[in-house]
Parts: structure tokens; C-alpha cells; sequence
């Protein structure tokens, strides 16, 4: 069911002179606002252009289609972009975004919606400024989309299939991000579609899809968390995105050999090639019926793990493929380990280096746990919330104390028998401590991302080790496209207190129950973890709070509207008085720092001195050098 709809473009606008701008063409009606900054922020609004003002109908209809999809608090989110052409004033490079946002529809796959005729694709000044929204975006009819694509003349051979599939999924099932190597978005489209399906819909609706990035694209959308993506080209991903993507080639590859991310998931990666065939060479109507069986499966025994559910997609179809004519009923045992009831294990990723221990990873955060006006990220250069990591240099470092405990999770030496490490002198977080944070999770194998999901989703930080805590930890208080909460911050808070560095933990742990209260509610958690924290701000001096209230700068777009707005205030300072000068009694704002203030009025003090009201009424000024 299409819940709401927006399409964006360059388009004229009555009533101006000229042309217009950039915007919204149309929308349904009462979408609410957060929905629609949601739906924009996700635009396209540049694309590689292959088309020209002459073309014949066959050429237009055949414009390559970015189509990107993300998770969505009730349902998926989805962007279906195709060059526009000409404005009205014949400058080329107009796209138009068709955005809608859905419920989920039974057991269909986000790229289902791809292959959907109701998508909008004008071309041309007129036809986007008269391009009138369907009323709903309607699945096809087809019960599995890809298969069409797959028998078509224009889908792949039939040799290939098993080896794309078996790279693909072995890598998508073991937490890897993958972009897959295609010729065209029409051949995207399939080739994930049916990745999709050999998934359980719950992971499948979890992840997220796009086709047709570029060179220009590419980056953005690996910082936007992207899992499953499709290029052209393959180095496009080595030189753009190396860190982020391993590349599976959906075209006869020249060079030999195997890529180093498959090194310990050959057998893994034959079962899935093995099982793809077997399963493509059945009827549609038996595979359809098996994909649901499947479904309900992976539901019975993992419903509320999603990882869980990925890790097992191999299992649970290999048990299905064997005995796709009977109902599939749990056993006490059995050759698969799909029947058979498994507990739940401690969710963990397979490392590409053959020789590393699987780090613990778990999926990335539900769409719940993220601010949907930064993931998905804008599409344009000049982004508000620019993401909250720099770029990571790639100078070396030495990390001979910490390396193996940090890949393997295993308990690291205590601060007092370690050797410095990168965050020695950083601490409370700031943009130093973020590259170096992101330096430490880089060099051994760690993605931020997913470990800052285990900790939205719940699960105990002592599952990693203590040095991937600190670094992890920085990065997440500072990084404001996570919305902060007491619901899971309190626990972090609580969980910390064990830790063999919990010293270490206690400036950012700070930041992040400052940030929890700012944004949300105070923090109620029990006296055992409250006490170290209000011990540790009672040794703090106003000066060394610099660092903390420079972070608290950035949230003066959250102020309340409902707050008292005086030309002696700015931003910051009303925000502050509004939520931090009146805290509860137990509330981290209230607790005081040396010589008596407290945590809310230091901050206060400081930012009135970093950012004086009267800043924006006098000339700029060059900073002395340092």
C-alpha cells in the first residue's frame, strides 16, 4: 500500500520571472512534514547524462533508472530517479525524482516496487511541469519480478547465475556490503531483485538497495550506509570506495584468482552457487510457495533477529530445497541447520583476512534508531548534516598492543600495563579523537556503523573489546545523525561501569547522557552508574569543559519552538535555558563541576564566550596563527 508520494525537479513556478528552481513538482495530500523532508532528502538531483532532445520513444523508455530503497519505520522508503532533459530555459541536466513511501505488501521484496509501471518518467520541460502522481505505486503482477528478467533475452547466462549468486550472497550473509558489477540498471534491477528473494523478507526489508550509482554518487552513498549497490565499472568501488564495498563482477572477469574478501568462504560461497541453480530450476509457481515457507521459517525461529535470519538464509533453503513438497516442521536434529531449532548466538561477521577471528557485528541500526533526514543522506554537495566521520588518513600507525584484542574481542591489557595508543590525549570527543577513533576501527577491520548498531540495538558494549569501546564511543557521541536517547543510552551508561577502562569511557559517556536529556528526557538510571559519572564531573575544572560544550553548539536547531525568543539569546543559550538550567534533581545537567557550577551552567558559560550574541554584528576577523 503506497502511503504517501512526492516528485521533485527543476520546474517553473507561476507567478516568477524565468524559470524556476529546484523543488517539489507535486505531492499527496496530507503527507506529514517529517515524511516529506524525508522523501526530499533522499532526491536525486544529478545523473551521468545519456540522453539528448532527440530521441525516439524506444531510446527514452529504455533511460537508465536510479531506483534507491531504504527501511522506513513502517514500511520502505523508495526513489525512483531517470533524467528529465531540458528545463524551460533548454539547460540540460534536469532529473526528476519520483519518492513514495510504503507498507509493507505481504511478502514482497523492496525491489519488487522497481519493476512497478507506475513510476513517472517525463521528459522535458512540460511534461515534468504536468506529470500528475498515480494513486498508488502498484506491485507488478508477477509473483517473483526478477524471474521475468532472468528468462528475458536480455538476462544473464545461465552459468553465470550461480557464481554471481554464490559471491554475492556469501558476502551479504556475513555482514559485508556488497556492489555488484552490471551493464545497465534494467540488469541491476534483476540481479538484486533476486539477491532479495534468496533472503528472508525481513532481511531483506532491512537492508538497503540502489541501483545505478556513479562516480559522483558512490561515496555519498557508502557513507549513507548503503548494503547492496550497483556500478558499472569495478574500479569505480577500488579507487572511490575500498573500504566500504567488495566487488562481485556480473560479467565473465579476465583476471584470476579470487579476490581477497572471499578467502575462507569458498565452501560457503559453492553451497550458495550450488543452491541457486537447483532453486532457479524449478517452477515459479513451487519456488514462490518455497520462499514463503522459508519466510515463516526464519520467522519461527528468529523473530526478532534479523542478522539471524540473514546468517541462516543458506540453511533455511537448503532444508526448503530437499523437501520443497512437504510442509518443513522443526526437528530435533538434521543434515541442514534450517529444521532444526537454533538458539540464538552472539551475532558475528566473517572477516575478510584469512587468518582474523570473526569480529562480533551485528546488522545496521532499524530505520528506527536513525534521524531518516540524514539516512538516507542528501543527495546533494552542499548537505546540512555532513557525516559526523572524516575521512580516515592513510598514514600507519602502531597498534601492536591493541591489534589482536580489538579483531578478536578478547579482553585488552589494563590502561596501566598498555603501551599509548591513539586516544591517549583526547579526552573528551572532538574532530581529532573522530579521525583517530576512525583510524583504530579502519586498520583492524571494524566498521562503525555496525558496531554503533549493536550498541541502538541493544546489545552489551562488552561484547567488543575495550579498545574498540573507546574508539566506537567517540565516534557515536559526536556523530548527531544518530538521535540519542534514554531508552538506550541508560543501559550503555550501566554497562560501562564493568568495563576495565571504564576511566577512559567516562568524557564521551558524558556526552552521550548530556546529549540523551538535551534531546529527550533526563536520564533515569540507578545509583551504581550515576555515581561515577557525577564523580568524574566533580573533578572537572570550567576550562576543561571547552571541548563539551563546543559539541552542544551544533544542537541549537532542536530548540523548541515553544521557547521565549530574545534578541540577547541566541540559539544555543535558549536551547540551553529551555532544557538544561531547570534539570531534575538526578539529571546529568545538574551535577556540578569544581567550584560549585553546574554541568548546564559551565556549558552555558562557555558558549556564551565561544559564541557571543553581538559575533554576527561585527566584521569577520583573521584568527592569529598558532
Amino acid at each position: 500500500m503506497t502511503m504517501h508520494q512526492l516528485t521533485y525537479a527543476i520546474v517553473d513556478r507561476p507567478g516568477r520571472a524565468g524559470a524556476g528552481g529546484w523543488g517539489v513538482v507535486a505531492t499527496t495530500p496530507g503527507v506529514p512534514h517529517d515524511v516529506e523532508q524525508s522523501l526530499i532528502d533522499g532526491r536525486c538531483v544529478a545523473l551521468p547524462s545519456y540522453v539528448s532532445q532527440f530521441m525516439s520513444d524506444a531510446e527514452l523508455a529504455a533511460r537508465p533508472v536510479r531506483f534507491r530503497v531504504v527501511p522506513w519505520f513502517e514500511g520502505l522508503m523508495m526513489w525512483h530517479a531517470v533524467e528529465a532533459g531540458t528545463d524551460a530555459t533548454n539547460r540540460p541536466g534536469n532529473v526528476f525524482t519520483h519518492a513514495a513511501a510504503v507498507l509493507p505488501a505481504g511478502s514482497a521484496r523492496p525491489l519488487d516496487w522497481a519493476f512497478s509501471t507506475d513510476w513517472l518518467r517525463p521528459f522535458g520541460a512540460r511534461d515534468v511541469a504536468l506529470a500528475e502522481l498515480p494513486a498508488a505505486i502498484s506491485l507488478p503482477p508477477l509473483q517473483l519480478p526478477f524471474l521475468a528478467w532472468l528468462h528475458s533475452a536480455g538476462g544473464p547466462d545461465a552459468a553465470q547465475v550461480g557464481q554471481v549468486v554464490g559471491q554475492s550472497m556469501a558476502a551479504i550473509t556475513n555482514g559485508m556490503r556488497v556492489a555488484l558489477v552490471v551493464p545497465d540498471s534494467q540488469t541491476a534491477t534483476g540481479w538484486l531483485d533476486l539477491l532479495a528473494w534468496l533472503l528472508p523478507a525481513e532481511a531483506a526489508r532491512h537492508l538497503r538497495w540502489s541501483t545505478a550509482e556513479d562516480p559522483a554518487s558512490l561515496p555519498t552513498v557508502a557513507e549513507s550506509g548503503y548494503d547492496v549497490v550497483s556500478v558499472t565499472r569495478a574500479d569505480h568501488v577500488r579507487v572511490l570506495a575500498p573500504d566500504w564495498f567488495v566487488t562481485v563482477e556480473t560479467q565473465p572477469a579476465s583476471e584470476s584468482g579470487h579476490p581477497s574478501w572471499q578467502q575462507g568462504l569458498a565452501e560457503e560461497i559453492s553451497e550458495w552457487s550450488a543452491t541457486a541453480d537447483e532453486l532457479l530450476a524449478m517452477d515459479p509457481a513451487p519456488l514462490r510457495e518455497l520462499f514463503d515457507r522459508r519466510d515463516g521459517a526464519a520467522m519461527r525461529f528468529w523473530p526478532d533477529d534479523v542478522r539471524g535470519q540473514s546468517r541462516n538464509a543458506l540453511h533455511l533453503l537448503r532444508g526448503d530445497v530437499t523437501a520443497h513438497d512437504a510442509d518443513p516442521q522443526p526437528t530435533a536434529s538434521g543434515d541442514h541447520g534450517v529444521i532444526a531449532f537454533t538458539p540464538k548466538q552472539p551475532r558475528s561477521i566473517r572477516m575478510p583476512e584469512p587468518d582474523a577471528v570473526s569480529a562480533p557485528i551485528v546488522t545496521e541500526p532499524p530505520a528506527a534508531g536513525w534521524n531518516l533526514t540524514s539516512q538516507p543522506v542528501q543527495m546533494e554537495a552542499d548537505r546540512d548534516s555532513a557525516p559526523a566521520i572524516p575521512a580516515i588518513p592513510t598514514a600507519a600507525y602502531d597498534m601492536s598492543i591493541s591489534e589482536a584484542s580489538v579483531r578478536a574481542a578478547v579482553p585488552s591489557p589494563a590502561p596501566s600495563q598498555a603501551e599509548p595508543d591513539l586516544l591517549d590525549t583526547c579526552q573528551f570527543p572532538t574532530p581529532t579523537s573522530a579521525i583517530r577513533a576512525a583510524q583504530m576501527l579502519s586498520d583492524n577491520s571494524l566498521r562503525y556503523a555496525e558496531l554503533a548498531g549493536s550498541v541502538l540495538d541493544g546489545h552489551d558494549l562488552s561484547e567488543h573489546s575495550p579498545w574498540a569501546q573507546l574508539a566506537l564511543l567517540h565516534l557515536l557521541a559526536q556523530d548527531h545523525r544518530v538521535q540519542c536517547s534514554p531508552d538506550w543510552v541508560a543501559p550503555l551508561v550501566a554497562q560501562s561501569t564493568m568495563s576495565p577502562i571504564f576511566e577512559r569511557l567516562q568524557a564521551p559517556l558524558l556526552v552521550l547522557a548530556a546529549r540523551a536529556e538535551t534531546e529527550g528526557s533526563p536520564l533515569t538510571v540507578d545509583a551504581d552508574c550515576h555515581a561515577p559519572l557525577r564523580q568524574f564531573v566533580a573533578e572537572l575544572f570550567v576550562a576543561d569543559l571547552v571541548p563539551f560544550a563546543f559539541i552542544f553548539s551544533r544542537l541549537a536547531g532542536h530548540l523548541d519552538e515553544t521557547c521565549d525568543r530574545t534578541k540577547s539569546c541566541d540559539e544555543t543559550e535558549r536551547l540551553l535555558r529551555a532544557r538544561c538550567l531547570r534539570p531534575v534533581e538526578e539529571s546529568v545537567w545538574s551535577m556540578q563541576c569544581v567550584g560549585g557550577p553546574s554541568l548546564a551552567e559551565a556549558t552555558l558559560g562557555l558558549l556564551q564566550e565561544l559564541h557571543p550574541p553581538t559575533i554576527v554584528a561585527q566584521p569577520p576577523r583573521r584568527l592569529p596563527c598558532p
